[in-house]
């Protein structure tokens, strides 16, 4: 037996809908589906406009474009996120500063940010980590009195909520993600949300080769194709309908890990509750919790023993493409290359089976007893 990381489920309904979308002759991003689906998330997610495309790192490019930052202005992303923030925020013009993380939530350290603002500062992509949605209200709080834009990067929490309000709503914009290792999938996907009309429209002439919105072929600022498909769309759709459910099951997963892993803090760290929030498992993390632990050789294990696992994301302040390229690490994000270093998670997928989890926390157990030195 080998145990993946993260699969997706698609049902017979998914694969109707597809199909149904073929037979309608709706294959490219012309024709309703796509505006259904983007209508539909929006609503969901309590905004008034949603702007699909074609991934989530295309999401954050567009949403930064759209909010016209000052070219050269300094745009603050958390150092423990994937790289497509800070490639976003190269795209647009700006310069990235990196922001430590909470070792427990491993979202952005409200100490770290208020640190690292400074006059050039013009925006801060907000990054919801592996588990649990920011501490929103403080980051608004600080943002707002210094009139800094925020882009809200929900990809990894489609369902969530911070206090009662729907991950996804905060902000000048948020972004999603449809990737297959997400709630909702649409194979590649993505989407852009705002309740900002100006900002909208640029958003839908961006994702369209910057098409004058009244005049076709006519050209006032470069875009580029982002369009989502028909096919694409109709996926997305028929999981919407289904959301809840999808997020039940990511937590009835992941509590059931929390109930039965049995491993002593001094070596491995589960993921820790929050006051503010139900943590939605989008993956279940640990963390290595001892010195002489090398994380490496415990997911080299798991593999040797059939259990797939994923290290934590790289800390973008400590990335080799970046030395020596000028940009901003103001507190040392020394966090979030400790969470870099020792991080790992272990399967969640929505196809894992019982009997799957019961292997995985097996051998983990094992490998972990005999690995401690």
């Amino acid at each position: 037996m080998f145990v993946p990381v993260n699969e997706p489920v698609v049902n017979e309904d998914d694969i109707n809908a597809v199909v149904k979308t073929m037979r309608d002759g709706w294959i490219s991003s012309e024709g309703p589906v796509v505006s259904e689906f983007e209508s539909a998330f929006a609503e969901y997610c309590n905004r008034d406009y949603g702007i699909s495309c074609t991934n989530g790192t295309h999401a954050l490019v567009m949403a930064l474009q759209a909010l016209n930052l000052p070219k050269g202005s300094t745009v603050l992303c958390p150092a423990l996120t994937i790289m497509s923030c800070a490639i976003a925020i190269l795209e647009a013009g700006c310069i990235p500063s990196f922001v430590d993380v909470d070792k427990t939530t491993y979202n952005i350290d409200i100490d770290s940010l208020r640190d690292s603002i400074d006059e050039d500062t013009s925006a801060l992509i907000v990054v919801h980590t592996y588990c649990h949605p920011c501490e929103m209200d403080e980051i608004l709080e600080l943002c707002n009195k210094r009139g800094i834009k925020i882009i809200e990067d929900a990809a990894e929490m489609h369902g969530q909520q911070y206090r009662g309000q729907m991950c996804g709503s905060f902000g000048d914009v948020s972004t999603f993600s449809f990737y297959p290792n997400k709630q909702i999938t649409t194979g590649e996907g993505g989407m852009v949300l705002t309740d900002d009309t100006v900002i909208r429209d640029r958003l839908v002439k961006l994702r369209n080769l910057g098409f004058d919105n009244s005049r076709r072929f006519y050209h006032e600022e470069i875009g580029s194709n982002y369009r989502m498909t028909s096919l694409q769309a109709s996926l997305g759709n028929s999981q919407l309908k289904r959301v809840s459910e999808i997020v039940a099951r990511k937590r009835a997963i992941g509590n059931y890990y929390h109930a039965n892993i049995s491993l002593p803090d001094f070596v491995v760290k589960p993921p820790e509750s929050t006051g503010y929030s139900e943590n939605i498992y989008w993956v279940y993390p640990l963390v290595i919790n001892h010195d002489d632990i090398d994380v490496r050789d415990v997911m080299s294990t798991l593999g040797q023993n059939g259990v797939g696992s994923r290290p934590f994301f790289y800390s973008l302040a400590h990335q080799p493409v970046f030395k020596g390229r000028g940009f901003k690490n103001k507190t040392g994000c020394k966090n979030a290359l400790e969470l870099s270093q020792k991080g790992f998670y272990i399967p969640s997928g929505l196809a894992l089976t019982r009997k799957q989890q019961d292997f995985v926390i097996r051998i983990l157990g094992d490998v972990i007893k005999n690995i401690i030195p």
